[in-house]
């Protein structure tokens, strides 16, 4: 009976507290370490929720936290890597590219001439271009 109790007051606790952003920001930023398949928010690992809203209740900061269970599991239970050495790449690398590809744009494809001049052109080196011009205008009546 007290088992029973003791699990309805830590329920209503988590419920009561799933609102706060806070506990909501470190679940979103820890991956679930039983499947590695989605967050602690996302997956509702119930052992690693109590332990992050008892360690809100003990007012640990965010960082704490995420520095506990990554000495714990490693860099792997973050859900973001942190931009420090190689991982550094994973940030630095979209602006870059967007950089030389807004680049190339503007040099190689804005400054080319516009093709000017009808394509079409009656010159005496195609064979049959009379027929050709013929069948084309029958062909779209």
């Amino acid at each position: 009976m007290k088992r029973l109790l003791f699990i309805g007051f830590v329920s209503f606790l988590i419920a009561g507290n799933e609102q706060d952003p806070l506990i909501k920001d470190i679940q979103k930023s820890l991956m679930a370490p039983c499947c590695w398949s989605g967050t602690v928010y996302d997956h509702g690992h119930d052992q690693m929720e109590n332990e992050i809203l008892a360690f809100v209740n003990e007012n640990k900061t965010k960082a704490e936290i995420l520095k506990y269970y990554s000495s714990l599991h490693g860099e792997r239970i973050l859900s973001s890597p942190i931009a420090k050495g190689f991982n550094a790449a994973v940030w630095l690398a979209p602006p870059v590219l967007a950089f030389f590809a807004f680049t190339f744009y503007i040099v190689y494809i804005k400054k080319q001439k516009p093709v000017s001049g009808s394509i079409a052109s009656s010159s005496p080196e195609i064979p049959f271009d009379d027929v050709i011009e013929k069948e084309l205008k029958e062909f779209k009546l």
